[in-house]
């Protein structure tokens, strides 16, 4: 008697948590995040997808879920100029994985902002202010 291992999963339904849409935009970007012990480590990657409030990056310095992050996206510029935008974001990574033949990267809870944010509060208390609103 053969059974299929997905006969054996309760019946669930799969649900999409994305509010807005994710765009496929390969741009540098450089970000740090804090260690438990309070101490920054800064690297950088590639974006592989980027929305209003998330990034997915492409990196071999992957940072624990959970870690509050800063990440600085330099976005492609559009128009004659072809000025790169940087999107700073604050946030929290939410996973890191691999898919297929892609390298490491994780993914992250972020809002960006058009220009580097003059909060002078460290990333944690902008975090959790964003998280009780």
């Amino acid at each position: 008697m053969s059974t299929s291992y997905l006969e054996h999963l309760p019946n669930t339904i799969a649900v999409e948590r994305r509010k807005l849409c994710r765009y496929h935009i390969s741009a540098p970007a450089t970000f740090k995040w804090q260690y438990s012990d309070g101490s920054w480590h800064e690297a950088g990657g590639v974006t592989r997808d980027i929305s209003g409030n998330g990034v997915f990056i492409l990196t071999s310095a992957v940072p624990l879920p959970g870690a509050l992050i800063d990440i600085v996206v330099k976005m492609p510029g559009l128009g004659g100029d072809r000025v790169a935008v940087p999107l700073h974001g604050l946030g929290t990574v939410l996973r890191a994985q691999r898919a297929g033949d892609e390298p490491w990267g994780f993914a992250a809870d972020i809002v960006f902002h058009p220009e580097k944010s003059n909060d002078p509060r460290p990333a944690e208390a902008v975090a959790e202010g964003r998280n009780s609103s």
